[in-house]
């Protein structure tokens, strides 16, 4: 929110994926051996760099950190704890919403731009839309999955 109380929105960064394959870690399936280090297809350590993906919703409550994808209610919504905080994404068709504790906004699914936004506090602040990037990539993979 700008000085004036209007809302702005700059471009903001190029985002990329580098790699081309393993772009999450199957949580529910990990024992965290290390064993994926030696035979990633790309680089890396999968179960320690990855974002860790949960198969049931149940795994996914127990933890503090990782990702769900919910397909059963017609929009595919992924579902994101940070830190304890839950963040959400969902699939609209030609958009996606993208929701923290912090806001509500709609995003363009063709060029990733805000197409409307709801604050849920009046506090003028920056924030970045990579997380919501990031999340569009998780759930394009964790759509290709079949589970529960």
């Amino acid at each position: 929110m700008d000085i004036d109380g209007s809302i702005s929105y700059p471009e903001d960064e190029v985002f990329k994926v580098e790699q081309k394959y393993q772009i999450l870690n199957i949580a529910n399936y990990c024992n965290e051996c290390g064993n994926c280090t030696t035979f990633c297809p790309t680089k890396g350590a999968p179960y320690k760099e990855k974002p860790h993906m949960y198969v049931t919703k149940s795994s996914f409550d127990e933890t503090d950190e990782g990702y769900y994808l919910d397909s059963k209610s017609g929009e595919p919504t992924l579902l994101n704890k940070d830190g304890g905080k839950l963040i959400s994404l969902v699939d609209k068709g030609n958009s996606y919403q993208y929701e923290t504790d912090l806001l509500c906004l709609e995003l363009d699914k063709a060029n990733f731009r805000v197409v409307s936004v709801n604050l849920k506090s009046t506090t003028s602040q920056q924030i970045s839309i990579r997380k919501a990037a990031e999340m569009s990539v998780i759930m394009e993979g964790a759509k290709q999955l079949e589970y529960e």
